[in-house]
Order: structure tokens, then sequence, then C-alpha cells
């Protein structure tokens, strides 16, 4: 039951990012046939069975808009630092 090690990595990044402790981490859990499903800590389904390359693109937008939101906050926070 392997899956993608590139898959993997943006799971671990995506866990870095949102600051979750390793013993609570996102997971995969491989479906029927070459389909993947992305779990929650709690061991929820966050999305619907996909093929790995829809997968992919999935953990892209996800990791790109926890970038983005991480950098917005830490524009804001120098602003506000700023104007005090």
């Amino acid at each position: 039951m392997t899956i993608d090690r590139k898959l993997n990595r943006k799971i671990r990044l995506m866990n870095n990012l949102m600051g979750i402790p390793k013993d609570q981490t996102y997971s995969l859990q491989k479906d029927k046939g070459n389909k993947v499903t992305l779990m929650t800590p709690n061991e929820k389904v966050m999305t619907g069975s996909f093929s790995k390359n829809e997968m992919h693109k999935i953990l892209d937008l996800y990791v790109k808009g926890m970038e983005d939101y991480k950098n917005r906050v830490r524009i804001r926070k120098q602003i506000t630092r700023r104007r005090s």
C-alpha cells in the first residue's frame, strides 16, 4: 500500500504550515483502484476519492492557500507594528 512520495511530502508540508503535532497529522487513505482520499487528523474524510494526479493538484492548491495566508498575516503584523 504505497502512496506516492510527492503526495506524502505535500501532506507533511501542509501539516507544518498548519502547526499540527506529529501525532495528529493529515493522511492519505488508498481507495479502490488507483484512487486516494485525504483524511483529517480525526480520521474524517476531507476530500472524495481522486486519482493521484488530481490529488497532486488539490494538495498544491491547499498548500498555496496556506502559504498565501501566512504571508498575509506576516505582512499585516509588520504593518501594525510600524503604526504603533
